[in-house]
This record gives structure tokens, sequence and C-alpha cells, in this order.
């Protein structure tokens, strides 16, 4: 049987840093924020659209819409939440077109375009169901 190498290194004598070491006053970071009542419901809205229900579909988004106009109210994250409403807006707009509620979904595609001009768009299924109605 051989003998294990062992091999002894001097380490250098280096200056402590202690930069590296945590702040002994420093307080924990705050935990992340819960999400609104209006981005559940949304989660919910959308589940229910995977699943092709669009009458739930719809009515979680009028829901989702209610909790944003009370979150608006209150003044918190206005620019964000102006763009939340628009974009449930359209796609609830387009729902309620698949569901043949096309005045109502003209409704809400012009109220989302008067949040947010970006929310103007043209789909051609859209125009073709526009063109059966007027």
């Amino acid at each position: 049987t051989s003998k294990p190498i062992s091999f002894s290194v001097p380490l250098p004598d280096c200056p402590k840093d202690d930069s590296l070491q945590p702040a002994a006053c420093s307080p924990p970071p705050p935990p992340p924020p819960s999400p609104s009542k209006s981005f559940e419901l949304k989660m919910q809205a959308y589940r229910a659209y995977s699943g092709r229900d669009f009458a739930q579909y719809i009515k979680l988004c009028s829901c989702a819409l209610e909790a944003l106009d009370k979150e608006l109210e209150s003044g918190s994250r206005r620019p964000y939440l102006q763009a939340e409403k628009g974009i449930l807006l359209m796609h609830r707009a387009s729902s309620l077109t698949l569901a043949g509620k096309v005045h109502e979904a003209l409704q809400d595609g012009i109220a989302a375009v008067e949040l947010n001009r970006k929310n103007l768009r043209v789909r051609p299924t859209e125009m073709c169901i526009y063109d059966m109605v007027f």
C-alpha cells in the first residue's frame, strides 16, 4: 500500500475583506406584494378562456374590470392599471364578438381605444363580422 501524498502550502497573510459580510443592521428584504384582486380574476378568466368557456370568461373579465376600477380610484400604479384595463376591454370585446354580442363588443372596443390608442387594431375575423352586422 502506498501512503497518500500531502502538500503543505503556506497561505499568504491576506487582509480580511469585511465587505463580503452581511451588514449587521440590514433589514430583511420586503416580501413580494400579494397579487391584486383584479389580477387573480384576470388569471381565472384566462383559464376559462383556455377551456373555451367564453361566457365564464366574459363574466370574469367584467369582475376584473370592476376590481380594476376600484384600484384606479385608490390611485395605485395608475398608468399600469389604465393599460391593463384597456387590454381587458379588448379581450372581452373579442369574446363578446364570438358570443354574438357585437354591439357590446363595439362599446368595449371604443372604451379600450379611448384609454390607449395602441389598442386600435383590426383583425380580419372582426371585419367579416362587422360587414355582416352593418
